[in-house]
């Protein structure tokens, strides 16, 4: 009894809890992407970096044996946030140069490539960088999230700018996104 077996209870709760909420936010963001991008297939390949993203949490967090509690529960909310947000900059730039009238598949890819990196890749640091900070506190769970960032942030970043162009490419030259 007391507070060891309500924290005990408590985890294991959060455990079963976090995979339905992770399909609830997928399930959603992919919703909100089918209606921004009105494109069932880039909504689609717009997810995958961050599925791959969580699923590369979740590895991390058995590799380096940070627990599943509260805390990693709200940064994998986060990420789920960020790295979409890398995903839906990058394929709204590509539907973008997609419509132009001149542009090919991999004029379009190319143009979304060359405008979109660079802000994305910004704002991933400027975030990661930020959170560096967190590493000097003396509490576990500060350094824990700057290491969850920091990995979210990089796999989202890599996926996005490497997976999504890729998958664009294979495509072919369909113009109607």
């Amino acid at each position: 009894t007391g507070v060891q077996y309500l924290m005990k209870d408590l985890n294991d709760t959060i455990s079963i809890s976090q995979i339905q909420s992770i399909v609830l936010a997928l399930s959603l963001v992919f919703i909100m992407l089918i209606i921004t991008l009105r494109s069932l297939k880039i909504a689609f390949y717009s997810l995958l970096p961050i599925v791959i993203t969580v699923i590369s949490l979740y590895g991390f967090l058995g590799v380096s044996q940070i627990p599943l509690n509260i805390t990693t529960v709200i940064i994998f909310s986060i990420t789920i946030g960020v790295g979409i947000d890398y995903a839906v900059h990058f394929s709204s730039v590509y539907k973008y140069y997609l419509k132009e009238d001149n542009n090919s598949n991999l004029d379009a890819i190319d143009k979304a490539f060359g405008n979109s990196s660079r802000p994305i890749i910004a704002n991933a640091l400027g975030i990661s960088l930020g959170l560096t900070a967190l590493t000097l506190s003396p509490l576990t769970i500060h350094f824990n999230i700057s290491m969850l960032m920091w990995v979210s942030m990089i796999v989202s970043v890599v996926l996005t700018l490497t997976l999504l162009p890729y998958i664009f490419k294979l495509r072919g030259g369909k113009k109607n996104a």
